[in-house]
Order: structure tokens, then C-alpha cells, then sequence
């Protein structure tokens, strides 16, 4: 059976970048993530999750940015979660408080690859008629509706 949506997002697109940058900052206005996000903090891993509080949550990702240098600390990463559109201008970086995370380290959505539909039919590429039959019908399907093709489609082959 093929792996969950979630399970693919984090293991081939979040953690490589995490892993080869250090810092990643996953910028998400519909909040598609927000869970996926939050489930990859570990002891080697820590996530900042700026929904909650601006503040503390720039009081945190500074935080966890300069941890990397203690040696008493394991930590690998720092996932930095943004419930916003990703800043493009310059202007919209300089307004961004979470950009600088961005700059020296990894950011999502990179490029279209990283669109929805787009790491759907990555994930399950057999099912690509499916998926596109799905996103006709509703733009932001649930990653449970995704992860539903592969039982029922697999049951009939």
C-alpha cells in the first residue's frame, strides 16, 4: 500500500530540505500543514508554529537559530511555520518577520512543484487521472481524500 500524503510530503520534500539547510520555513495561507508541521518536532528538531503568537514565535525561531551553535544540544533543525502567503517583493520580504529563516535556510513553496496538486500526483502517480478528476471538482481536497484512492483503486486491479 502506497504511503500516506503526509508521509510523503514529510519524507521526501520537508525533511531533505530541513536536512540540507538546517532551517525551513513553510509558508501555508490555507493551512494545509499546520499538523504535518507540528508533528515533525523532536528532541533534533524544533518547530516553530508563528499561528499562535507573533511575538513568541519570533522569540522562538531566534531562539532555536542560535541553539545550532550550542554543542550540549542535538538540534538539526528548525522548522518554522507560517500561516501566510510566501513574500515574493522585496518589500513584502522586508514586512516578513520569518523571511530572514527563508533566506539562510530552506523555504516551501519553493516553485510550482511544491503546489498541492503537484506533490499529489508525485505521492501517487498511478492515480493521476483521479487526482486531476478531484482537483476539478474541489481546488484544496482534504489529504484524506487523496489518501483514499489507493485502498479502493488497488482493491479493484
Amino acid at each position: 500500500m502506497a504511503a500516506k500524503l503526509s508521509e510523503f510530503v514529510r519524507d521526501n520534500v520537508f525533511m531533505p530540505r530541513l536536512k540540507k539547510q538546517g532551517c525551513l520555513v513553510v509558508y501555508d495561507p490555507d493551512r494545509r500543514y499546520q499538523e504535518l508541521c507540528r508533528s515533525m518536532g523532536s528532541e533534533s528538531v524544533r518547530i516553530v508554529d508563528a499561528s499562535e503568537s507573533s511575538l513568541e514565535s519570533r522569540r522562538a525561531a531566534l531562539h532555536g537559530l542560535s541553539d545550532f551553535g550550542n554543542p550540549n544540544l542535538k538540534l538539526e533543525g528548525l522548522l518554522v511555520y507560517v500561516p501566510a502567503n510566501k513574500p515574493i517583493t522585496d518589500e513584502q520580504k522586508q514586512a516578513d518577520p520569518f523571511a530572514i529563516y527563508a533566506e539562510c535556510g530552506g523555504i516551501f513553496p519553493q516553485d510550482d512543484g511544491d503546489e498541492f496538486m503537484s506533490l499529489c500526483l508525485r505521492a501517487k502517480p498511478d492515480f493521476a487521472t483521479a487526482i486531476r478528476r478531484i482537483f476539478a471538482d474541489n481546488p484544496s481536497p482534504s489529504f484524506s481524500i487523496i489518501d483514499a484512492l489507493a485502498p479502493a483503486l488497488n482493491g479493484r486491479n
